[in-house]
């Protein structure tokens, strides 16, 4: 789950131009901004999207679920309490215009871990000096997984097991991007068992790999040490207990 949820993401969204929202988002309440229709265009909007790409600082929303000193700070500001946030270091890769039609702007967003589309939505509107909240949201793609592949829950209840068998990933899917590494089986062996061993070569821009032993079976997610030059064991998986799926 951690690489699922750490992953790369994609998300396409709504927003409105033209008003605020105190949530960021359509649950309100909303206030109308002015808005020049005739500055605000899809050149003017490309023009700021480099302010908001590569390593940036977000200030997380109030309405979120983040805790700031054991309290869920949506919890806060339902009671009418705001409390100053702290911006954090976030990464968005690309922000690609879709379509601006009127004062809806949508916009295909690619980013990392811990980014609030929400607050995108508002600081972009900020920047454009009219404002801007989302109407819609639709995560694309999260950790390796393509919202493609997915399936809705009536359709999973309603199937199969030889369906749901055909749909189901190997353990090492979330990961498959990782570098992938053959161990030999006494490597294996003393990997398995919690054991650092030597490593035969590292790279600073791997700091994992995949563990696969001789038969090719995955068994675990690698840590590489340059300083020491060892490899060690970060999560070994039981992958005889899987056989049966």
């Amino acid at each position: 789950m951690q690489y699922a949820v750490e992953g790369t993401k994609i998300y396409q969204a709504d927003i409105q131009l033209g008003y605020i929202s105190e949530t960021y988002d359509s649950e309100g309440p909303i206030l109308q901004q002015h808005m020049d229709h005739s500055t605000i265009n899809a050149d003017t909007i490309n023009d700021i999207l480099p302010q908001f790409t590569g390593m940036i600082q977000q200030t997380p929303p109030m309405y979120s679920a983040l805790k700031i000193k054991g309290q869920r700070l949506y919890k806060l500001a339902r009671a009418g309490i705001e409390i100053p946030r702290q911006p954090r270091n976030v990464h968005i890769e690309t922000i690609r215009v879709e379509n601006l039609r009127d004062s809806l702007l949508t916009i295909t967003v690619k980013c990392g871990h811990g980014v609030y589309i929400r607050s995108l939505a508002h600081d972009l509107g900020q920047t454009l000096g009219c404002g801007g909240y989302i109407t819609n949201l639709v995560r694309q793609y999260s950790g390796g997984f393509p919202i493609s592949d997915s399936l809705d829950l009536n359709t999973l209840a309603n199937s199969s097991a030889d369906f749901i068998a055909h749909h189901i990933h190997p353990l090492d899917w979330p990961v498959r991007l990782l570098p992938r590494y053959d161990f030999s089986e006494s490597e294996t062996l003393h990997l398995r068992q919690g054991q650092s061993i030597t490593a035969k070569s590292i790279s600073d821009d791997a700091p994992e790999l995949r563990g696969y032993n001789e038969s090719g079976q995955f068994f675990g997610i690698i840590q590489t040490n340059p300083d020491q030059n060892i490899w060690s064991p970060s999560k070994i998986f039981q992958t005889e207990d899987f056989s049966h799926i």
